[in-house]
């Protein structure tokens, strides 16, 4: 998973990038979206990597299938927040849901 991580925040920077170099009249408010969208993604990718990475540790009350359960969510939503970038020559076929 922290190969597919760290693909999605590499093409979030270039998104914030290009979001940021585009301010034509009138394109702010796209330009506002496009940045609110990349800020949305991070969230999500902060938020499978805190579940990835949860164990009977942080909750006694978890079983061991609710965790396997939480991590498999958390894989499959990276994948989908990843589907956008799949004609990015860095993309593994692999992360295809």
């Amino acid at each position: 998973m922290s190969d597919l991580v760290e693909f999605l925040r590499a093409r979030l920077l270039e998104d914030e990038r290009s979001a940021s170099d585009e301010c034509p009249d009138g394109g702010r408010d796209q330009a506002a979206r496009e940045l609110a969208e990349v800020e949305s993604k991070r969230q999500q990718i902060d938020l499978c990597e805190y579940l990835s990475g949860w164990t009977d540790e942080h909750d006694t009350e978890v079983t061991a299938h609710e965790i396997k359960s939480m991590r498999k969510a958390a894989d499959l939503m990276l994948r989908r927040v990843a589907l956008p970038y799949a004609d990015h020559p860095d993309h593994n076929p692999a992360w295809r849901p």
